[in-house]
């Protein structure tokens, strides 16, 4: 059922895919091909602020700051397990793989690698800040109108 920390939590989660990704973006190899790569995580982060941080919207302030600091964690597993797969199909298809095993072993080996991309200041603080940060203001919101 919809509710106004459910709706808060979407689109504050939703900016925050939106900026950890435009952040993540320098640290990326020159010539990169980026195309919706930062409203994806945008749409990531919108369904990880609906299912995970929403209903957690009226806990208390240690309640809500973990479930956000919880929900951009989650979004960055998601975004890095929804972009490896993506490239393994792309090598897939081009026969780079011997046979399904491997490439499910591709998955893991590309989160890794863009993982290592990620732990730089400004990613960490985008999610480490930014998570409890709109998680508090989702909260708020979801013990006001609730």
């Amino acid at each position: 059922m919809p509710t106004a920390g459910k709706l808060v939590g979407a689109l504050l989660f939703a900016v925050l895919g939106y900026v950890t990704a435009e952040v993540f973006k320098p640290g990326m190899p020159p010539g990169t091909a980026f195309g919706y790569f930062s409203f994806i995580c945008a749409g990531l982060g919108a369904l990880c602020g609906w299912l995970v941080m929403g209903k957690r919207a009226g806990m208390n302030f240690a309640g809500v700051f973990s479930a956000g600091l919880q929900t951009a964690l989650v979004l960055a597993f998601a975004a890095l397990f929804g972009f490896s797969t993506y490239l393994m199909i792309g090598k897939s298809l081009r026969k780079l793989y011997d046979g399904p095993f491997e490439a499910v072993i591709g998955i893991f080996e590309l989160m890794i690698e863009h993982g290592v991309l990620m732990l730089t200041p400004p990613v960490l603080m985008a999610l480490l800040i930014g998570g409890p940060v709109c998680g508090v203001i989702t909260g708020w919101f979801g013990r006001r109108w609730s």
